[in-house]
């Protein structure tokens, strides 16, 4: 018997079992990468659509001229450092070489994280109090530059009641393999 899964999906399988959100009955994921992706559950249970995917979706969220993924993704963190920058950016630039930048105190760097944190913590906070969402976790490679967009998440805990954690999955690059065992063991009993 085969069984697919999303990657989100598989990922906060993994988190629930082996990382920050074991224990936590209502949490949420936001991958950032090439895309942006959510996943949630609700009493310990991951929420899908009937089709199998995360059963809410936040990358077609219309926002500004376009999409929130065109703001909160790789795309987004790169059209931010251009908009402080106030001009294009270099063709081979990278959110990665921009997170470098970051840790060396580029205040444009920073700033255009910041940016991008603000953006997500406007559009998530809505989402984060309807599901009483108690921890907020952030996964995809951009998150491992978390600590330059989390100034801008960080007053969600004071605005949502219910919110305690934010902060990066524990395991980046293991959870979705992690998740997959997990419903694996599950699976044959174990």
């Amino acid at each position: 018997k085969v069984r697919l899964t999303k990657d989100g999906n598989a990922a906060a399988s993994g988190e629930m079992v082996f990382g920050h959100a074991r224990g936590v009955k209502d949490f949420a994921m936001i991958t950032l990468g090439t895309g942006l992706g959510f996943s949630h559950t609700q009493n310990g249970e991951i929420q899908f659509s009937p089709l199998g995917s995360p059963a809410t979706s936040i990358y077609n969220r219309p926002y500004r001229e376009g999409s929130l993924e065109d703001y909160a993704s790789k795309r987004g963190f790169l059209r931010s450092y251009a908009e402080v920058r106030g001009k294009e950016n270099p063709e081979n630039l990278t959110v990665a070489m921009i997170g470098g930048m970051c840790g060396e105190g580029d205040k444009e760097a920073l700033q255009s994280f910041y940016n991008v944190g603000e953006i997500l913590a406007t559009e998530l906070k809505p989402l984060l109090e309807e599901f009483n969402i108690e921890c907020l976790l952030f996964g995809g490679q951009i998150s491992r530059s978390f600590a330059y967009f989390e100034p801008a998440l960080q007053h969600l805990i004071d605005e949502v009641p219910s919110l305690k954690h934010i902060s990066p999955m524990k395991n980046l690059s293991t959870a979705a393999p992690l998740g997959l065992l997990s419903k694996l063991r599950e699976s044959l009993g174990l």
